[in-house]
């Protein structure tokens, strides 16, 4: 029996890495935009938990920033304490996801927490699209009762 030589290790561990390569290489463009589409759509509840609308507002497609940036910071009460997004249903080619953004939230000097339910739809634009490419918010209305 013979010890495993360092070229020989070199040669199992390049066969690895090619390997892993050609696994991530073989997902389908629906899988790669739904992927995306859970790390973006996380950052985008987190920046709103976190009340960080700036960052919030570059998630949304640019008409629906400057309501977006204005309805929030003027509400200087708001405190936020929790944010999801529930009820999501995607399109076939996973380019559109239609759903709820939930908020729970309070209102200083009231320590009531009220939840709000709002309608949501993030799309995807691809590099054809005149927009940057990515996932973006289409529609939200952006009003807390």
């Amino acid at each position: 029996m013979t010890r495993p030589t360092l070229s020989s290790s070199f040669i199992l561990l390049l066969c690895l890495l090619l390997a892993g390569c050609s696994l991530f290489t073989s997902l389908t463009e629906p899988e790669k935009n739904r992927r995306s589409f859970d790390l973006i759509t996380d950052d985008f509840t987190q920046r709103l938990r976190w009340q960080d609308y700036g960052a919030a507002a570059g998630h949304l497609a640019e008409p629906l920033r400057k309501e977006f940036l204005d309805r929030f910071r003027r509400d200087i009460d708001l405190k936020i304490t929790d944010v999801r997004q529930e009820n999501l249903i995607f399109n076939e080619e996973k380019t559109r996801a239609e759903g709820d953004l939930v908020i729970e939230y309070y209102r200083l000097p009231s320590p009531a927490v009220k939840t709000a339910r709002l309608p949501l739809t993030w799309s995807f634009f691809g590099p054809k699209d005149p927009t940057p490419v990515g996932w973006k918010i289409t529609h939200l209305q952006p009003d807390l009762p």
